[in-house]
């Protein structure tokens, strides 16, 4: 009415970089100026609402959490986003020594849920590890609970993983599952993992909530 310019409300949710344009897109505080009715009003200022709630502040790591949670922060609407580092499997393959880990953001909803996930760098292979920052890696991730991450790791052991016959743990294509990188079993290990290490700092984090 009137012309308004109202923000547009998405799902309730925070992207796992830690930006809120899943939750409000477009908000914008002149939009308070340009509402003419109370309706118009309102809609803003749920949306506004939203998004003070959804935007994540750092809290300090509980005791006893995996070295590859490197930093967490939290919602007012109970979301946590965890900062994680997982191994890669480029150099544990071929020995270069060099360590090049996967960098990567998850958020986890209150009722213990993925809520999104994003790789943000990384340096495997394209063999191994090109398909961990695509979106249909993430989408995988997204609703998935603990139980169901723990179901998807590839049931083989890393320590006797023998680099010259890495093809004979090769995840096969058509297999589905949070975190699945077909034929990257090592990458897809590292990675489902270290997504597990942040489900166990969260359930710390909860535990006494």
């Amino acid at each position: 009415a009137g012309g308004a310019c109202v923000p547009k409300l998405c799902r309730n949710g925070v992207k796992a970089d830690g930006t809120v344009t899943d939750t409000v897109s477009m908000y914008d505080k002149k939009a308070e100026k340009v509402a003419t009715t109370a309706d118009d009003l309102a809609t803003v200022n749920a949306a506004y609402e939203i998004y003070q709630t959804a935007t994540p502040v750092e809290i300090a790591l509980p005791s006893g959490v995996k070295a590859s949670v490197k930093k967490v922060s939290k919602t007012a609407a109970g979301t946590y986003v965890f900062e994680m580092q997982a191994d890669d499997c480029y150099s544990m393959l071929f020995g270069h020594g060099a360590h090049k880990p996967i960098n990567f953001t998850v958020s986890i909803g209150a009722d213990g849920k993925i809520i999104d996930i994003i790789t943000t760098s990384h340096a495997e292979s394209n063999g191994f590890g090109k398909k961990c920052a695509t979106e249909e890696f993430y989408a995988s991730f997204r609703g998935a609970t603990r139980e169901d991450v723990l179901d998807s790791v590839p049931a083989f052991d890393i320590n006797d993983f023998d680099p010259e016959d890495y093809e004979a743990s090769i995840i096969p294509d058509g297999t589905t599952g949070p975190g699945i990188i077909a034929n990257a079993t090592v990458t897809t290990y590292y990675y489902q993992n270290a997504v597990l290490d942040a489900f166990d700092a969260f359930l710390k984090l909860t535990e006494n909530a």
